[in-house]
């Protein structure tokens, strides 16, 4: 049994949408990644036999509300994404883990928020070796 844990802290400005690319290995990213990686932890050596069970989860975030009337709607979308690498295969040697946050405020508008976004992303990876 191998298992994976990590806190993704991402810098300014890909608190709003960003990527960061880890090893299954050893939790390392890219040092050109967005992102602090902190509480990692690693119990287990060498490839993982197949495909390992994720986790991916919003720990802190922030948003701000802006007041909207005249029957306009007010939408924050938060999305959380993963992909193993390399595609399609039955043994990955890495996990893409990427977000995006936006705000809507009219329709068919589409407001980025500013000093805002994704604070804190927790990753679990659990599988056989």
């Amino acid at each position: 049994m191998k298992i994976l844990s990590v806190c993704i802290h991402p810098h300014e400005p890909a608190r709003l949408r960003g990527s960061v690319r880890l090893s299954l290995a050893d939790l390392s990213a890219d040092p050109t990644d967005p992102v602090d990686l902190q509480q990692g932890r690693v119990i287990g050596s060498g490839p993982f036999r197949g495909l390992p069970c994720v986790s991916v989860a919003l720990r802190r975030f922030t948003i701000s509300v802006a007041d909207v009337s005249g029957g306009a709607f007010n939408d924050v979308d938060l999305n959380l994404d993963h992909a193993f690498e390399p595609a399609d295969s039955d043994t990955p040697t890495h996990l893409r883990v990427s977000w995006d946050i936006n705000h809507r405020i009219h329709e068919g508008s589409t407001i980025y928020l500013r000093q805002e976004g994704i604070r804190e992303i927790s990753v679990l990876i659990i599988g056989e070796l």
